[in-house]
């Protein structure tokens, strides 16, 4: 028994200290939504359910979350192997991955996509597949996705995606 509550304990500890930079980028009243949110009963699940798959880590503060303090805060993400970084974004990744597991830490607010991201490497459109994916589970917030790609078919297969994500998140806000 007493090792369940230090695993439980250290749990907590490595939950709350995963999220303490994603709540310092949100104002005092949705910080305490938050934490009354996690703290309740329901809250309790969302932990459970973190505890089995902790890249759900995001899921119970995705529509907190979503009450930032202005439009423009958060991470300005530009996914592409090849061209460089335009001025009004702040990171430039090269991989599928990268971009995925900055878009799955919660921060992104504004994401750039590439369809052809070199030889044997995943293409924007598995991070498009991911976003439209988050969207439809409710595991990611809300966020401005722009299709760059000279990809023709590319292009057209990623915008799909994010216009479903647009609407999974629209039926989220009615619900």
């Amino acid at each position: 028994m007493a090792e369940n509550k230090s695993s439980l304990k250290n749990a907590i500890v490595d939950i709350a200290k995963s999220l303490e930079a994603v709540f310092k980028r949100y104002n005092r009243q949705t910080r305490n939504k938050a934490w009354n949110r996690i703290t309740s009963k329901d809250g309790e699940k969302d932990v459970a359910r973190i505890l089995k798959d902790p890249s759900l880590t995001v899921s119970p503060f995705a529509k907190l979350a979503n009450q930032k303090e202005s439009a423009g805060a958060g991470l300005r993400l530009w996914l592409d192997d090849e061209r460089p970084m335009p001025a009004g974004f702040d990171v430039h990744v090269k991989t599928a991955n990268e971009a995925i597991s900055l878009i799955r830490s919660g921060g992104v607010s504004i994401v750039s996509l590439d369809h052809d991201l070199g030889e044997n490497e995943m293409t924007g459109y598995e991070v498009a597949k991911f976003i439209e994916e988050g969207a439809f589970q409710g595991s990611l917030i809300p966020m401005e996705v722009r299709v760059h790609s000279a990809n023709p078919v590319g292009a057209k297969n990623m915008a799909f995606c994010i216009d479903n994500a647009k609407r999974f998140w629209r039926c989220n806000e009615v619900l």
